[in-house]
């Protein structure tokens, strides 16, 4: 491309670059996340205290915000979990072996359930 900055990117990338940098992507999420939480919460909240004649209606858009709420707090412990891991990597400088075992124990944890087989039948 013309005109294009182009940084050359080294393989030993040093450890403490790659937790500021991790630990900068968690704050930048973070934040909007919060406040997704807390309005999660403050709907759940109005919507407990509201008198309606569509006991349903309520209740959809209980269970709606609810897994709002819920898919967030998982976020929130994702990014915790993250910046653990970072955090480990910066003061452990542990090997690659235990690093790719680290990895592949967050993304267990992180990947969705398989679906239920017999739940097609």
């Amino acid at each position: 491309m013309p005109g294009a900055t182009h940084i050359p990117v080294s393989p030993s990338v040093p450890i403490e670059t790659l937790n500021r940098f991790t630990a900068s992507i968690i704050h930048k999420v973070s934040n909007p996340l919060s406040i997704i939480i807390g309005n999660a919460q403050y709907l759940l909240m109005k919507i407990a205290e509201e008198h309606t004649e569509e006991p349903e209606a309520v209740e959809d858009l209980s269970n709606t915000v609810q897994a709002i709420l819920n898919e967030s707090m998982r976020l929130a412990s994702l990014m915790s979990q993250l910046l653990g891991f970072s955090s480990r990597l910066a003061n452990d400088r542990p090997s690659v072996t235990d690093m790719m075992g680290e990895i592949e124990r967050f993304l267990g944890r992180t990947a969705a359930p398989p679906p239920d087989e017999t739940a097609r039948d």
